[in-house]
């Protein structure tokens, strides 16, 4: 895992996008946490912000109440996609919507259409989703977390991805497995 967060480092990202089932704090305990918050705090020293949407295991009411997320972690909100817009100086170069886990792991593609277009669009979240849903959206990019091992589910605009987790978590997860690095 902290491959990622050094090739985000390396590559001098603009920004991180997390999509969920990063870890289960009831089974780290609090060296998970701990982890992230260090990991975070890197990514803060170079001024690059993470737009985290929680998953299964790590939904925002689970985070310890007791270990504050940096100001550069944005994390949201279950239930209605949220949006956000991510500037370099003064210019907004992409528009994120996010939501953590969803109702029934169900995610709804209309529900993250972006308010205002001209600006390329992120959606963020855990679960699945129709693909055809997808394709009729109005998002350039889905970010999309709820399974373990990478696959692209659309192409063509809009691209819809699941990098999976950096490492498989039983044996039989074999395969690529790691993170996605995204040029717009």
């Amino acid at each position: 895992a902290e491959r990622v967060f050094d090739a985000a480092l390396a590559e001098n990202v603009d920004f991180v996008v997390l999509a969920g089932d990063l870890l289960d704090s009831r089974r780290t305990g609090p060296r998970g946490p701990l982890f992230l918050v260090e990991q975070f705090e890197r990514l803060a020293q170079r001024d690059i912000r993470v737009y985290w949407a929680g998953g299964q295991i790590d939904p925002p009411e689970a985070w310890p109440p007791s270990m504050r997320l940096p100001k550069n972690v944005f994390l949201f909100a279950g239930g209605e996609p949220e949006q956000r817009v991510h500037r370099r100086a003064d210019t907004a170069v992409a528009r994120l919507i996010g939501a953590s886990r969803l109702p029934q792991g169900r995610i709804k593609p209309q529900a993250f259409d972006p308010e205002h277009s001209g600006v390329f669009s992120i959606a963020v979240a855990h679960g699945r989703a129709d693909i055809e849903s997808i394709k009729a959206s109005r998002v350039d990019y889905w970010a999309l977390g709820g399974h373990h091992s990478r696959r692209t589910l659309c192409e063509s605009m809009p691209t819809a991805h699941e990098p999976g987790s950096p490492q498989g978590r039983w044996p039989e997860e074999a395969g690529p497995h790691g993170y996605t690095l995204v040029d717009v």
